[in-house]
């Protein structure tokens, strides 16, 4: 599943429950037709019985049910079972689907930082605060984002000395990168560097560069205050002739139908 290619947004929070100790808590062929559940198991734990799926909801596991899923719950009554529950809409708008449900039905040992924010979305659902929905709505979204990084984070042998290989290019690359000196921040050779960077990433480092590269420029160009020249200078092109033909190569669109196309959108 391609993290990047996700795009969704939370339109509504309908309601929370926590419960902190449900003894013989129990639901049968569950199922709400329009809004996604989102599921925290503070402790204790829950199975659940869903698609054809026997999932155990253990401490720290969340779990989030689409539209039209039908399950049925039952906790353990000797370790009762602590839940926060969210009942919300979302709008998805980029993306495979079927993959954000399948990838999000069952996070297991999710971070603290996950939990806490569970805490403080009940905290703020509760009290009922002048801009309640809102804050709402912005940490269910949080917490939507940091499962799915959760599920696609890097489990690779040396993924610290990747990632700071790949911040580095994130802070520079605009600028002339050699593939040596990301080699020498990671610390392998450069041929296992390349491999390594390419596998868990699923792009090349040269590949990465340009690909932050030519979103920068599309970003530059819908903003309008530079032109196709000034664009391929700022985003690390040399040569703007080069830049035009990699950019039409990757979009299908030259960088100044780009623009103008971008502008028709934005004032008509």
């Amino acid at each position: 599943m391609k993290v990047e290619d996700m795009d969704f947004v939370v339109t509504d929070v309908n309601y929370l429950v926590e419960r902190p100790c449900a003894l013989n808590w129990a639901t049968k062929n569950l199922c709400f037709a329009h809004n996604y559940v989102m599921v925290l198991s503070a402790d204790g734990f829950v199975t659940y019985e869903t698609e054809g799926r026997h999932i155990i909801a253990e401490k720290n596991d969340v779990c989030v049910f689409p539209p039209g899923n039908v399950r049925s719950g039952t906790a353990d009554n000797i370790h009762p079972w602590h839940f926060i529950s969210v009942n919300f809409d979302l709008t998805f708008k980029a993306g495979n689907q079927d993959d954000f449900h399948r990838c999000l039905m069952h996070v297991p040992q999710t971070s603290g930082e996950i939990k806490k924010l569970f805490f403080s979305l009940s905290k703020i659902w509760s009290g009922k605060d002048p801009l309640y929905r809102a804050k709402s709505r912005t940490i269910v979204q949080e917490i939507l984002i940091a499962l799915l990084l959760t599920k696609t984070q890097i489990t690779a042998p040396h993924a610290n000395a990747l990632e700071d290989a790949k911040e580095y290019i994130q802070e520079n690359f605009c600028k002339d990168i050699p593939i040596e000196h990301l080699a020498e921040i990671a610390g392998f050779s450069l041929s296992h560097f390349r491999k390594l960077f390419t596998q868990c990433y699923g792009k090349s480092p040269k590949q990465y560069i340009l690909f932050l590269r030519l979103n920068k420029a599309k970003d530059l160009l819908i903003a309008g205050e530079c032109n196709v020249s000034e664009t391929a200078c700022l985003c690390g092109f040399h040569n703007v002739f080069y830049f035009s033909d990699l950019f039409k190569k990757t979009f299908g669109i030259s960088p100044k139908a780009f623009q103008t196309q971008q502008h028709e959108k934005i004032f008509i």
